[in-house]
């Protein structure tokens, strides 16, 4: 059983699963809406007096509009609970945009109103025998940049190919309890997703002239390319990484890139949740012999100076080499249950 079933997951309360973490203490609006006079490009307001808001073009006219007021941060978690009992309407919204933003922008519709907190727990188990927890189940949050859809989704991808390898019966330990086992590899990231959210919130709900200082260190910061680079990997979830164990390659648990391969297709159109791939760069495709039902041998043009690499069906690679030596590439197939 996949408990997927949102933050007050009755499969893993069933299951015993712990899911401490500290209460919220802030209540945030947020909304799809029709806006007449709509900014051109995302805008973000933020003033220490007034409160935040960001209005973030979506499509076909909808744009999503979020943020913050003052009053409605350091709260007990009883004011919280009862703020968020009062119904948001578009009338209160187009206030909130006119106290923040000077002007409600033509507001005139909206597809939804809704609050949030800033709850943050996450599962201490994500396996307890035959049951599992993903997404909202196994974590919960500040909404900070769409995180909690970029790691449930993740998390789903994560289980689904080591589900498919036990019912095809070429699960091994390794994949199961192992170093790469679902609660080993995605556990981490929601810690770490624990706490950028939380560190977000500090920074975008401290309503002083301190908060806004910080706010102006954080822009600075966020001008370098480098730092830029990394905060956008981290929201995205597209920097994630998975330690392998007997890693002999600097790529061993990356993500994959979207190689082109010689017949036209890609590495991730030529994905399936029951097969691994494996990318024979060598030129004499000294690596065809060990394609099976489990693994296909893609041949691949020059990458990276490796002669191979194993890709998961999650598009991660589990074992690079820079050296075609047949009979380590078989050894990992067999551990990953690709043999």
């Amino acid at each position: 059983m996949v408990g997927a079933d949102g933050a007050w997951s009755p499969v893993r309360q069933q299951a015993g699963i712990e899911f401490p973490g500290p209460p919220g203490n802030t209540v945030s609006y947020l909304a799809d809406v029709e806006l007449d006079a709509a900014p051109q490009n995302a805008t973000h307001v933020w003033d220490h007096a007034d409160g935040w808001v960001s209005i973030v073009p979506l499509f076909d006219g909808i744009h999503r509009v979020f943020g913050v007021l003052p009053e409605d941060t350091g709260l007990t978690p009883e004011k919280v609970t009862a703020r968020r009992s009062q119904p948001l309407t578009l009338e209160d919204l187009r206030g909130i945009l006119k106290r923040v933003a000077g002007t409600d922008y033509g507001l005139r519709n909206a597809v939804w109103i809704s609050t949030a907190g800033n709850t943050t727990r996450h599962a201490t188990r994500y396996r307890v025998n035959r049951v599992f927890v993903a997404g909202d189940a196994a974590h919960v949050h500040f909404p900070a940049g769409g995180q909690g859809v970029n790691v449930g989704m993740q998390d789903g991808v994560n289980l689904a190919w080591k589900l498919a390898a036990e019912i095809k019966g070429q699960a091994t330990p390794l994949i199961t309890g192992g170093a790469a086992s679902y609660d080993r590899e995605r556990r981490p990231v929601a810690e770490s997703l624990a706490q950028n959210t939380q560190a977000q919130t500090a920074l975008m709900t401290t309503f002083t002239p301190q908060g806004a200082a910080l706010r102006e260190l954080m822009s600075t910061l966020l001008a370098r390319p480098e730092t830029n680079a990394h905060l956008a990997g981290l929201l995205s979830g597209l920097s994630v990484s998975y330690d392998t164990p007997d890693a002999g390659h600097p790529l061993d648990g990356h993500r994959a890139p979207n190689l082109r391969l010689p017949d036209g297709d890609t590495v991730l159109r030529r994905l399936r949740v029951d097969r691994f791939l494996l990318l024979d760069f060598t030129p004499a495709g000294e690596l065809a012999a060990l394609d099976s039902s489990a693994v296909e041998v893609v041949p691949a043009g020059p990458w990276s100076g490796l002669a191979a690499a194993l890709v998961r069906p999650d598009g991660y690679i589990a074992r690079a080499w820079s050296v075609a030596d047949a009979d380590q590439v078989r050894a990992a197939l067999t551990d990953w249950g690709a043999s």
